[in-house]
């Protein structure tokens, strides 16, 4: 228990990788990203598309060695799985389909690496071991917030956008109707009137 305030402190001051994008994704493109990992690092990709498109997702290790692949997906949560090897990953976004217009990703990847935290580990004691682990686990949840805060926000603005275009064009068909309606009445009298012939 001795070494808890300088656990404590060592779990503040560890620093995790995090990365949020949004990218156009044109028809047939494909858009790749790579990150160099430790052994045993813990990374997460989350990702999702706008307007629910589909989209393919595939990760390859070192060596260019396949590790997965996701078909026609328009969200999803991929976590690199445990015990991997160190050495350059890399996580692909494909369009697999033609569209008329660009469909657009918002995708979020994030990680821990557990040497950073090694010098402590190997003289914790099982309880603060697991304070370890769910400090990691509390960084990555918080992260993953971050992340969910800024989409919503995104989300927020488009339809207060959207919102204040609809009021705009509300009023403009008001307008229109009533300067219609008084063409009409104009008329319909101008119509109806006797005219003298002096």
């Amino acid at each position: 228990m001795r070494h808890l305030p300088s656990l404590i402190l060592a779990l503040c001051c560890a620093l995790a990788s995090v990365a949020a994008y949004t990218i156009r994704m044109k028809p047939y493109q494909r858009e790749c990203y790579v990150e160099t990992l430790t052994k045993d690092a813990y990374y997460t990709i989350s990702y999702e598309m706008a307007n629910n498109d589909l989209i393919d997702f595939t990760v390859s290790g070192p060596g260019g060695r396949h590790v997965t692949t996701i078909l026609q997906q328009d969200s999803g949560n991929y976590d690199m799985p445990e015990n991997i090897e160190a050495g350059e990953y890399e996580y692909c976004f494909i369009n697999p389909a033609s569209s008329a217009t660009d469909k657009i990703l918002y995708f979020h990847a994030h990680g821990l690496d557990p040497n950073e935290l090694m010098p402590v580990e190997e003289k914790a004691t099982p309880l603060e071991k697991e304070v370890i682990h769910l400090s990691q686990s509390i960084e990555l949840i918080v992260d993953h917030l971050e992340y969910m805060t800024g989409r919503e926000q995104d989300h927020r603005n488009t339809a207060e956008s959207t919102n204040s275009r609809v009021k705009w064009w509300s009023a403009t068909q008001i307008v229109v109707v009533c300067a219609a309606c008084a063409w009409q009445i104009w008329y319909l009298k101008s119509f109806f009137e006797v005219k003298r012939i002096v």
